[in-house]
């Protein structure tokens, strides 16, 4: 029984090594490919651009990523967005791929149908501070969030939509050095 339970111990442990060592061994080469594959740090459907935007491109380690969306009516007339509960955006970042952090993450909403109203030619701002912590493992608790390493990141912002679950997606990169 005591050599079943070992064994397992020493499975597991080596397994979240390897893992940890596959995301630390990620090279600059697949944050060049995620760039290229993601060009536009904007979008606009129905007279609506969003934007996702930082205060700088380049953080020192610990310092706060100041974020902002933002949401312009180009068109003429007001614009209703509908979501399917009171989470009226997120943010994800990324690194090589792998889902850092979310905003939304631990976090609970009313669901209850929610619109937007814009009116023509309005901006709507949201503003968020990123402390620059991350789960190591995507399927680990929100608890052992930790600094994030020197490395370039994504962050994906996005308004979800009660006709196609996401109908607004902008992004935009930041490096963090030591």
């Amino acid at each position: 029984m005591n050599k079943k339970i070992v064994t397992i111990c020493i499975f597991v442990v080596f397994m979240l090594t390897a893992v940890t060592l596959s995301s630390a061994i990620s090279t600059n080469k697949t944050d060049i490919l995620l760039r290229k594959q993601l060009t536009k740090h904007s979008s606009t459907f129905d007279n609506i651009t969003f934007e996702i935007i930082t205060d700088k491109k380049e953080y020192k380690l610990r310092e706060p990523v100041n974020i902002s969306f933002k949401l312009t009516n180009t068109g003429g007339e007001n614009i209703t967005i509908t979501t399917p509960d009171t989470k009226t955006h997120d943010f994800i970042v990324l690194k090589s791929w792998f889902k850092r952090y979310q905003w939304s993450d631990g976090k609970s909403f009313h669901q209850t149908v929610t619109k937007i109203n814009i009116s023509a030619g309005e901006t709507i701002f949201w503003n968020h501070t990123w402390n620059q912590k991350g789960k190591i493992f995507n399927f680990m608790p929100l608890i052992f969030r930790r600094q994030v390493r020197p490395g370039s990141y994504c962050i994906i912002g996005i308004i979800p939509e009660m006709i196609c679950n996401v109908k607004y997606i902008a992004y935009t990169y930041v490096d963090i050095s030591r």
